[in-house]
């Protein structure tokens, strides 16, 4: 659809969902921005007459729309006009908000101003106070739609089925907010496109709040009956919800970012560079037999300079060599052998929602979080060498259902 065709139809809200690079092409068109606030304003006043869509019982009800236009200084904007009828005399009805836009041209150029300098210095508040008071709006009234919208999203995505889809991966780990820890899974389609599949809530990664999550998720039509790879960080609560739900069918890996910075962290800052540089090669082996050789000589090094460095780096250690026990550590090292990939996504929450002051429930914990997490799947690329999924999960299929002498046990168990 032409961006113009979109435009004309979008609300504020829409401008407020969209990425940083979005919104600053928008900077530079500040006519669409305010088509977009003009569509939210007329909005709400349809609303007020007729209610939320398809709502019933009321004295008008929407009509469509009509091709109208506002007058800034020498631009004229196009916009779309909702109609509204009386339902006893079937009258239309002109809408006040849309009549009041007639007298833009006066106070244009104070209204773009705001735009830029609010949107510029993401200053989201600051603009809706000085859009919505000139249009006799208060920000509470527009601040309760956008939440509305919010909780729309977060039923939807709480609603989403599975069944449709073959997920090869997940990638669990957890964001603080607050006091409160929000526990993500990131979905691995076959395809290699990566999709949000849950969010809960949690004080720390204890195992049953983990465990909830991943059964509502089989549930939902999630398969793992042919093997699924799972991307843990190490945590023990994470660890022992995956057992409990997907038993011997979740080949884990354990992050290798947080198992090197787990071993560094005991280190003195001349050792951190040596030993960081000697696990990452180390890790970088393709065949198992030698990744393992070069860990245990680390270990044993490790043992010398500080030995719950050593300790830290014995902990879970085959769990990171599930790619090399697989044969596929060539192709996935990078895109499945950490928890990166979810890492970014946490990140775009603080982005999301760096203006959040105060975090006050439950709801708006995961209102904010969810919201933003479809915001992020917009942009997600798939996984490097994401063609070559299906040598991961023909790897998996014969490991479980045989596994020679000679193979690398890949255990289920801490």
């Amino acid at each position: 659809m032409h961006k113009d065709s979109i435009i004309n139809r979008q609300r504020m809200e829409w401008l407020l969902e969209q990425p940083v690079n979005v919104q600053l092409e928008l900077l530079n068109n500040h006519f669409d921005l305010i088509k977009m606030i003009a569509n939210s304003l007329m909005e709400q006043e349809v609303e007020s007459l007729a209610g939320m869509r398809y709502s019933r019982g009321n004295p008008y009800r929407r009509w469509g729309i009509n091709p109208g236009s506002i007058r800034v200084g020498a631009q004229k904007i196009p916009c779309q006009v909702p109609r509204v009828q009386r339902r006893d005399t079937k009258e239309f009805s002109p809408l006040e908000m849309y009549e009041r836009f007639q007298e833009l041209p006066e106070q244009s150029q104070e209204m773009v101003n705001s735009i830029l300098h609010g949107l510029s210095m993401r200053d989201y508040k600051k603009v809706t106070d000085q859009l919505t008071d000139s249009f006799g709006m208060s920000p509470a009234s527009l601040s309760h739609e956008v939440k509305q919208r919010m909780m729309e999203t977060v039923e939807d995505f709480e609603n989403r089925h599975f069944e449709d889809e073959k997920y090869i991966g997940l990638l669990i780990d957890g964001k603080h907010l607050g006091e409160e820890q929000m526990m993500v899974v990131l979905g691995i389609q076959e395809n290699g496109q990566k999709q949000v599949l849950s969010v809960t809530q949690s004080h720390t990664e204890h195992a049953q709040p983990c465990i909830d999550m991943l059964q509502d998720l089989v549930n939902r039509g999630l398969s793992y009956k042919e093997g699924i790879f799972v991307v843990i960080d190490g945590g023990k609560g994470i660890r022992k919800a995956v057992e409990v739900v997907f038993g011997n069918k979740a080949f884990v890996q354990r992050c290798r970012w947080h198992k090197r910075e787990n071993v560094l962290s005991y280190l003195n800052e001349n050792d951190k560079q040596t030993f960081k540089r000697k696990i990452q090669n180390a890790y970088q082996e393709d065949d198992y037999a030698q990744a393992k050789a070069a860990l245990d000589k680390i270990g044993n090094e490790l043992k010398v300079k500080n030995i719950k460095a050593y300790y830290s780096l014995q902990e879970g250690l085959e769990e990171t060599l599930t790619l090399q026990k697989l044969k596929v550590n060539e192709i996935f090292s990078r895109s499945l052998g950490t928890t990166n990939c979810i890492e970014s996504l946490n990140s775009q929450i603080t982005k999301y929602t760096r203006n959040v002051k105060r975090w006050m429930n439950s709801e708006q914990r995961f209102r904010w979080t969810i919201s933003a997490f479809i915001e992020a799947e917009k942009s997600m690329k798939k996984i490097q060498n994401a063609k070559k999924i299906p040598k991961l999960t023909e790897a998996m299929k014969k490991h479980l259902t045989f596994t020679p002498e000679k193979e690398p046990k890949i255990s289920t168990k801490n």
